[in-house]
């Protein structure tokens, strides 16, 4: 029996070909599923699949779980919330669910590493909602619940389990509509996008400016506003207009108007390093590059004031920046709690404890 299982038993060598195809091949598994009818609706050509295949690669996934769990929404790489709470599973580690209403959802993740865990409670508010201007959607009309939960799971995805969620979003933190199932469960209604490459014209950049359609009102939440960095930091990133460093004009003019939106405050410099921090993953502006910091300074600046020759900071910038500071605060006192302590951290000792850098 044990030969006969053998005998029919596919060669390692052909099973990895489908599961981690070659660029040729892949392609060739493009055209075929998209003549096959078998594609979700938002995946109109064969070349958008195939984008979504290879972000599917890139996390392990074979060709059909990644068109059934992948969205590309602006560029951007999204998953569901119900794919990322089974990625935390699949990597043994887990949560558990302490709250969820109509009023707020409150998750308790544990990472498992050997006979330790370790614990980090997230919470979502229908307040915060509020604030990121989500209340009027018809999904958070309809179906609060469900809508606190899924941010609630992605979000503290990201802060405990980075290396789990990869940093990814869900596409209805990136704008995309959604709805909601007869059993409550999230129906992603987005569109896939092609990655485009994108060129410089002129004085503007093809590509990073604001879509109107699918964007929530300004102030933007902290998670959209990162994600919308990111995708235009990585564009400027590609093209040879922004290969060089950043001058001591550009880095000076950054740093002194971070500082601006709390002046006055004496924690002036360490609120910009901890929004720095939080958005791009450094702290000091001179460990940036020019791709971070053109992107940094067209969210903040606008013209000039024709009296004084000031820089005017952008309407929403100083509230988004203000969000950001408060999240990157909110994130840092819960992941340095300890086992099963109350999440409740005074902000005061958290900036006693961290130590700033020179810009």
């Amino acid at each position: 029996m044990t030969e006969q299982r053998e005998e029919y038993k596919v060669p390692a060598v052909y099973r990895d070909d489908v599961l981690v195809p070659t660029w040729e091949r892949m392609k060739e598994q493009a055209k075929i599923l998209h003549d096959s009818g078998f594609f979700p609706k938002a995946i109109k050509k064969s070349s958008q699949a195939l984008a979504v295949m290879l972000a599917g690669r890139e996390l392990g996934l074979g060709p059909m779980e990644s068109l059934r769990s992948i969205y590309i929404v602006d560029g951007q790489t999204c998953i569901s919330s119900g794919f990322m709470a089974a990625m935390i599973w699949d990597a043994g580690h887990g949560y558990e669910i302490m709250e969820s209403t109509e009023e707020s959802c409150r998750i308790k993740f544990w990472r498992q590493a050997g006979i330790t865990r370790t614990y980090y409670v997230h919470e979502f508010t229908i307040e915060e909602a509020a604030r990121a201007n989500l209340l009027g959607k018809f999904a958070w009309k309809s179906y609060p619940k469900a809508m606190l939960f899924n941010r609630c799971i992605s979000g503290g995805a990201r802060a405990f389990l980075p290396d789990i969620a990869r940093r990814m979003y869900t596409p209805e933190e990136m704008g995309a509509p959604v709805t909601i199932s007869e059993d409550g469960d999230v129906v992603i209604d987005a569109e896939v996008t092609e990655i485009e490459s994108e060129t410089a014209t002129g004085t503007e950049e093809t590509g990073t400016q604001e879509k109107a359609n699918g964007d929530p009102p300004r102030p933007w939440e902290p998670d959209l506003l990162k994600a919308k960095m990111l995708l235009a930091t990585e564009a400027k990133a590609k093209t040879d207009r922004y290969s060089e460093e950043p001058s001591q004009e550009q880095i000076g003019l950054l740093a002194g108007k971070l500082e601006e939106i709390w002046a006055g405050d004496k924690g002036s410099k360490q609120n910009r390093y901890e929004l720095l921090g939080w958005i791009t993953g450094r702290r000091s502006t001179k460990d940036l590059g020019l791709p971070w910091v053109a992107t940094l300074l067209k969210w903040l600046l606008q013209d000039k004031d024709p009296v004084t020759g000031d820089y005017l900071f952008t309407e929403f910038a100083p509230q988004e920046a203000r969000l950001v500071y408060k999240r990157a605060m909110i994130d840092q006192g819960q992941q340095e709690m300890p086992l099963d302590e109350s999440i409740a951290k005074d902000l005061d000792d958290t900036l006693g404890n961290v130590e700033g850098r020179d810009a």
